[in-house]
């Protein structure tokens, strides 16, 4: 394909395609690009499936879309079903039904409304929304602020504030399918942490809320502590600084 403005991979057949340095391209149906793919936007309307790297400043998935190797992107929606086989740099990542990467993600904010596995660490200044989210690796994050609706799970996770919710109203119903609605790490550091619905195995703070729903092993705090009555904390220790 050549390089051009604009791009459509459309009809409901599936069509070879790849592009270096186009404008937009749009697939509308079923449709396959191969090769290095480098746009301005990629938008998936279907199903779509690309071979090779892609770099866009915009991708929007609405439906299915299969990425190969690795996705950066200015910003990226998922409003169905998406996996990148690699690692992802993503600038603003918004997650409206399922996302799988196979490596790591970095980015400055990402919103979840659904499902986002990850295969590595996750390291970003934001993490919201209100869905499921598992992590290989760790967690890294500036404020965290986002209620469990599925099994969640991360082997660490640091920010500066961390706040985990639990799933309350409808949102309980809705989120079933994406298993028991809590998170379970090994380890949580931060400096404000409020947990509901957690298990781990430590958590280190300057200001912890242990929540409703939370089994920690150990909680080491320097400056205040409190825990809900339903709650199991099997030592608290404030840490003179």
């Amino acid at each position: 394909m050549e390089a051009e403005s604009g791009v459509s991979v459309a009809q409901e057949v599936a069509t070879d395609a790849s592009g270096t340095g186009v404008g937009d391209v749009t697939i509308n149906g079923a449709g396959r690009m191969q090769g290095e793919i480098d746009c301005v936007s990629l938008k998936i309307n279907g199903a779509g499936q690309a071979d090779g790297n892609v770099r866009a400043q915009k991708i929007v998935v609405n439906g299915s879309g299969t990425f190969g190797k690795q996705v950066q992107a200015e910003e990226m929606i998922v409003n169905g079903d998406s996996s990148i086989a690699l690692g992802a740099g993503i600038g603003a990542l918004k997650v409206k039904g399922r996302l799988s990467i196979g490596g790591g993600l970095a980015a400055h904010e990402v919103d979840v409304r659904g499902e986002l596995k990850v295969g590595g660490d996750i390291e970003t200044d934001t993490l919201t929304g209100e869905g499921a989210f598992t992590a290989a690796g760790m967690i890294n994050v500036g404020v965290m602020d986002i209620r469990v609706w599925g099994s969640s799970r991360a082997t660490e996770i640091g920010g500066e504030t961390i706040r985990v919710g639990a799933a309350r109203g409808f949102g309980q119903t809705i989120m079933s399918i994406f298993g028991e609605k809590r998170l379970v790490a090994d380890s949580i550091e931060g400096d404000e942490i409020s947990l509901e619905n957690t298990t781990a195995k430590v958590v280190r703070g300057v200001k912890v809320t242990i929540g409703m729903g939370c089994n920690v092993e150990l909680v080491e705090y320097t400056e205040s502590y409190d825990r809900a009555a339903d709650s199991l904390v099997g030592e608290a220790r404030k840490i003179e600084v």
